[in-house]
């Protein structure tokens, strides 16, 4: 089961997404196109996606303000995150550790 799957603008503030499991993308996140996601002082991990975005998948533009993906594994791409081509990652104060995929990097951008 997916934990949050938006279309619309979401930001996000101190909290902790665990063991996000859908058999698709987005393994505890997706954001949809033009959907814009901003985590603060927040924590993405232990999830797995059976498609791309382990963590998080975003078709728009992801901000990490002082928050973690750590331990996230995919099946495609983007263990940690996987942002599609429209899309962008800006990651302030961030750590992005730990995560795996079978295609390509723990972060596909």
């Amino acid at each position: 089961m997916r934990l949050i799957d938006t279309t619309s603008n979401l930001s996000l503030h101190g909290i902790r997404l665990l063991n996000g499991r859908p058999p698709g993308n987005g393994g505890a996140i997706q954001s949809g196109p033009g959907a814009n996601l901003t985590l603060i002082n927040s924590t993405v991990s232990l999830s797995f996606a059976g498609g791309s975005g382990g963590g998080i998948d975003a078709q728009g533009a992801v901000a990490l303000i002082n928050s973690t993906v750590y331990g996230n594994t995919a099946v495609g791409a983007g263990g940690g995150i996987n942002v599609g081509p429209s899309g962008s990652v800006t990651a302030t104060a961030a750590t992005i550790d730990s995560n795996t995929t079978s295609a390509g990097s723990g972060t596909d951008a």
